[in-house]
């Protein structure tokens, strides 16, 4: 038990590297992206018919194409940053989880029924949990954002699935809390803090983003990577208070109602 409560504690220390905050800054990078990209075939247009002298055509589109590409080169790695972030945020919250579930269950009597019961349901859960914490490949989605155009409408669908996976993620996790809270109940055990309100990846409709992004033309797409830097913040933030207790989980029991420490 000594092991698996040390892993916990060694978990818990990786949580700065896995729930760390992404700067907006990087949102820059898509801006100029949406913009560099959406001007310059307005600029062959005017050169096809004349309206725009073919000498201070090229001399405007060599520097933007070149920005452009740099701008697509941010963009991914901002995409690679919300991937891996994802990932490591539910690659460390699942181990987290089954160290718990390996230290509670040597301390649960065989003969108690009702705590067995209450374990099995736990790694019910934990199963129900991890399946949908499967890692996504952060270089891959980068990748396919670097093409000019039809990587900003992949990105649509790539914001789609990270959204949606943020949500699935923070439900789970509550039903997950619940039961192990059920079994540190029967145990006479401190109980994790509950989540006090929803953060904001459970109100985000992911559907009414992406087609908005379509019909805006990926303007509204904009909007939507904001919403994806910061919206894992509130999550964050809670799981410095539910995480705490886990480093004490061996302690004593808690005492009865009205006896001293």
């Amino acid at each position: 038990m000594q092991i698996e409560q040390h892993e916990i504690e060694t978990l818990l220390g990786y949580r700065p590297r896995t729930d760390y905050r992404i700067s907006e800054r990087w949102l820059i990078a898509a801006i100029a992206n949406y913009l560099v990209w959406a001007v310059l075939p307005w600029l062959f247009f005017f050169g096809i018919f004349g309206l725009l002298p073919v000498d201070i055509l090229n001399a405007i589109i060599l520097p933007l194409e070149a920005l452009g590409f740099l701008a697509s080169a941010c963009s991914a790695y901002l995409v690679y940053l919300l991937i891996n972030r994802r990932n490591n945020h539910f690659a460390r919250e699942q181990a987290m989880f089954r160290n718990v579930l390996e230290t509670i269950g040597p301390k649960l009597p065989a003969n108690d029924a009702n705590g067995q019961w209450r374990l099995a349901n736990n790694y019910r859960c934990y199963q129900w949990l991890s399946d949908s914490s499967g890692e996504r490949s952060a270089v891959l989605e980068s990748l396919l954002v670097l093409i000019p155009y039809i990587g900003w409408f992949l990105m649509m669908f790539e914001l789609l699935l990270l959204s949606d996976d943020w949500k699935e993620h923070e439900l789970r996790e509550d039903y997950m809390i619940q039961e192990i809270n059920g079994t540190l109940s029967t145990m006479g055990l401190y109980l994790l803090p509950s989540r006090l309100r929803p953060s904001p990846v459970r109100f985000r409709s992911s559907a009414v983003y992406l087609v908005l992004s379509i019909f805006t033309l990926g303007l509204a797409e904009l909007v939507w990577l904001y919403v994806s830097v910061s919206d894992p913040y509130e999550h964050f933030e809670y799981h410095s208070h539910f995480e705490f207790p886990l480093a004490g989980l061996l302690g004593p029991p808690k005492s009865p109602t009205g006896a001293m420490s």
